[in-house]
């Protein structure tokens, strides 16, 4: 998005737009759901970005750059983690160290924020694949779907669920070398070893 547009869609998100309010959901809450779901569970995840959103639109006028809009979204989701975390302390045993900071989970949180903003980039070249190829590609990323769920979702066999997901992979290993997005390939390639599998 060159500065121009962005001015002008954060200017409209700061009056009030909803059409406005809506492009900035979409670009950040595939990031945002995926920093919170490394720290929640699924549904807790769900609701912290939604609460997120909320509160983005509750203050959108104090916002005059997508920088800030991004800063004000992590920075609140993570928080919100935070705060459900050391809430659900007890019953959340496995994400106990999550609950309070040292500079090792701030570490965690930078790496994982980077990660976010990458499986951004992911999400963006995955909506452009070929309609069945794109639905493989987010059952088994986004959601996490195994080859036999996503046979048995989709009523195909689980060879063509494997042959979708390779050539859904290679397309957008190639989108993101051309772009010369490096460290979003390199996360490509990290998670195709789950996905294929």
């Amino acid at each position: 998005m060159n500065a121009i547009n962005e001015n002008e869609l954060v200017a409209a998100f700061a009056q009030g737009d909803e059409r406005a309010f809506e492009q900035v959901y979409n670009i950040f809450y595939h990031p945002i759901l995926f920093f919170t779901r490394n720290m929640v569970r699924e549904e807790d995840a769900l609701d912290i970005t939604a609460d997120t959103f909320v509160k983005l639109w509750k203050r959108r006028h104090a916002f005059d750059s997508l920088i800030n809009i991004r800063a004000f979204l992590y920075i609140t989701a993570r928080n919100a983690c935070l705060d459900y975390l050391r809430w659900k302390k007890k019953t959340l045993e496995k994400h106990e160290h999550l609950a309070s900071l040292t500079e090792q989970e701030e570490h965690f949180f930078s790496r994982l924020e980077v990660e976010s903003e990458l499986m951004r980039w992911v999400v963006q070249e995955a909506e452009k694949l070929p309609p069945r190829e794109a639905q493989v590609f987010t059952l088994a990323f986004i959601n996490g779907y195994k080859n036999e769920e996503i046979a048995a979702t989709l009523q195909l066999s689980d060879q063509i669920v494997r042959n979708l997901k390779t050539r859904a992979v290679k397309k957008i290993k190639l989108a993101l070398f051309h772009k010369n997005i490096q460290p979003a390939i390199a996360l490509l390639m990290a998670i195709t070893v789950s996905i294929l599998g």
